[in-house]
């Protein structure tokens, strides 16, 4: 599993009253309603700070209540820090109550582009000219958590997906382990090659790529072939030739090799030759398999190519509210994560990658060999999810995932799925405009 990714937005895109017409909210009038309320009735005191974290795991919950809390509470003496963990589905619908109320978090997890353009955020530019850690962030990190050229988060820990092979398999059936396919075609024809199957075809025992039909590989495919999600816009433009060539070149190996509903080996099993994976997911399997299937998995040294490569790249995005009562203290509550000690200790406990160069040690690297890939791959092919710079995401994506799952499950060409999926998607798009 990869946790609770910002790719695994659930969120319910507005608390409005006119949500279920799809009309554009009253940003501006409500906006000033809230300020309104926030200048009558006060905030909460001005020594205590709210943090809410969406992007957590237990022990990363442990770790900031352990760890984090105790540290930054004892280099600002007389200041409280109250830490949430609130849920994804139920995040932005009680950012609004609580920021309607009086209370709204300080820092939180800025992983919603609603927050941007309803005007939840602070626009942290002028934080992040000052910030003495600037350029320790690695460059893709400075600037991913943005719309429309305005900065509302920086990610606490990032999670790009990449091409991550097992090396035993791909040495016994004759491939270099070394230098494994990594072009597209290549990659199918292997996978077809290594798919084992039971004698009645009732089971797979041997897996050539790993089940995946999220919409984020798709994403990344889309790049890979030259093509875009959506325009400028926010219009969508998955239904062109490049969007279709890589839902059929994808769907149609999922159809051979990993047909919905047939028995697979879990990831962990070390029986799936190829994975498109994030370093966390391989953290996670790294933790829960053996040292002999660790030993197996590895980065290859490319990404996915077709013309080009794509690495979707999600994140765990901090940002302050736009309401926060002392906003200089919300930004050194924010900024203290980025100390050394709190940047890995957050990382390590979640699984994520340090966004900060300092961080990548050669102690690090040595027990997370993986770490160098990652980052090579990212910062030369990363391409932020979508969820983080379209409003209307959780509205639209439903559409383009169940095109997905159609296509692969038999259910009509690609073409004609995608079509809809596209017309589907604008007409959100039109109505409900920022």
């Amino acid at each position: 599993g990869e946790g609770n990714f910002v790719r695994k937005q659930r969120t319910r895109q507005s608390m409005w009253p006119n949500r279920t017409a799809r009309r554009r909210p009253p940003v501006p009038a409500v906006v000033a309603a809230l300020a309104a309320v926030l200048t009558l009735g006060g905030l909460t005191q001005a020594r205590t700070l709210e943090l809410w974290n969406l992007n957590v795991s237990a022990a990363s919950q442990a770790w900031y209540l352990n760890e984090f809390k105790p540290a930054f509470e004892a280099r600002h003496p007389g200041v409280t820090v109250n830490i949430s963990f609130p849920p994804q589905a139920e995040f932005y619908d009680r950012m609004v109550v609580q920021t309607v109320a009086g209370n709204p978090p300080d820092v939180f997890s800025s992983n919603n582009a609603l927050f941007y353009v309803e005007g939840f955020s602070e626009n942290l530019g002028p934080y992040l000219e000052r910030w003495d850690r600037r350029h320790d962030l690695l460059d893709i990190a400075a600037t991913m958590i943005s719309y429309k050229g305005i900065v509302y988060g920086i990610p606490l820990g990032l999670a790009p997906r990449t091409l991550v092979v097992n090396t035993r398999i791909l040495a016994e059936s004759g491939y270099d382990a070394a230098n494994p396919p990594t072009e597209w075609d290549e990659i199918q024809t292997a996978a077809r090659r290594l798919t084992q199957w039971s004698p009645d075809r009732s089971q797979i025992l041997q897996a050539g790529v790993a089940r995946n039909t999220e919409v984020w590989t798709y994403q990344g495919l889309t790049e890979a072939y030259g093509g875009r999600t959506f325009d400028d816009d926010g219009f969508a433009t998955f239904n062109r030739p490049e969007g279709v060539h890589a839902l059929e070149s994808w769907g149609n190996l999922l159809r051979d090799v990993a047909p919905p509903g047939v028995p697979m080996p879990g990831n962990a099993e070390g029986k799936t030759a190829f994975f498109l994976y994030t370093n966390q997911a391989l953290f996670v399997t790294a933790a829960n398999a053996g040292p002999d299937i660790v030993a197996q998995l590895a980065v290859a040294p490319r990404p996915v190519t077709v013309q080009t490569a794509s690495v979707p790249l999600a994140g765990a995005p901090l940002g302050i509210s736009a309401y926060a009562q002392d906003k200089q203290l919300a930004w050194e509550l924010l900024a203290f994560h980025f100390e050394p000690e709190m940047i890995w200790g957050y990382n390590r406990a979640q699984g994520f990658l340090p966004p900060l160069k300092s961080a990548l040690t050669p102690d690090v690297l040595e027990e997370f060999p993986w770490f160098a890939l990652f980052v090579e791959h990212m910062a030369a092919y990363g391409s932020p999810l979508w969820s983080i710079t379209h409003p209307q995401f959780g509205i639209v994506r439903p559409f383009l995932q169940s095109a997905i799952d159609a296509y692969v499950r038999g259910g009509g060409a690609a073409q004609a799925l995608l079509d809809e999926a596209a017309r589907q998607w604008d007409a959100v798009v039109r109505e409900r405009s920022f």
